[in-house]
């Protein structure tokens, strides 16, 4: 009896195995990883992503410490509560002095139906003031918005 062709068989399953948890392993990890970049805290972006997950978390109280003094004081609280789901892609900013535009990428995706959810992929602007050496959110796009007047820039009227 040969015993050769067997030692060939188990290594052969050995190196596949291996080879099997290398591969699930990065797949895990990329992604267990998450999807949200690592920014700088006292950059405009930073708000941005900050602000936009607790708006997405439906913490409020978290949103709110993250837009101007004056909408916080003056905030007609929004009530949104759509059926969707809104993913974020920093596009650019652009600093000017105490004032930010961060431009964003919204896709949102009304789910469910008979026939599936839907797609929407549309470009929009935060506009952000620097408070105290933090930036804070004055505008935000729908349906990112904690108050109902958030969406009006003082260059809109009101």
């Amino acid at each position: 009896m040969n015993t050769t062709p067997r030692r060939v068989d188990r290594a052969l399953i050995a190196v596949i195995v291996i080879i099997l948890l290398i591969v699930v392993t990065a797949v895990i990890a990329v992604f267990a990883s998450g999807s949200q970049a690592r920014l700088d805290p006292a950059s405009p972006e930073f708000a941005v992503q900050k602000y936009s997950a607790a708006i997405l978390d439906s913490d409020r109280d978290a949103a709110m410490e993250m837009v101007t003094s004056d909408l916080r004081n003056n905030c007609e609280p929004s009530s949104d509560a759509g059926n969707y789901s809104v993913r974020i892609t920093l596009v650019s900013t652009k600093i000017n002095g105490d004032r930010a535009t961060v431009k964003v990428t919204l896709n949102i995706n009304y789910g469910g139906g008979a026939y599936g959810g839907s797609d929407v992929s549309t470009p929009d602007t935060f506009t952000l003031v620097k408070e105290g050496g933090n930036w804070r959110v004055s505008t935000a796009p729908w349906p990112l918005t904690a108050c109902y007047n958030q969406g009006i820039s003082e260059d809109q009227g009101e």
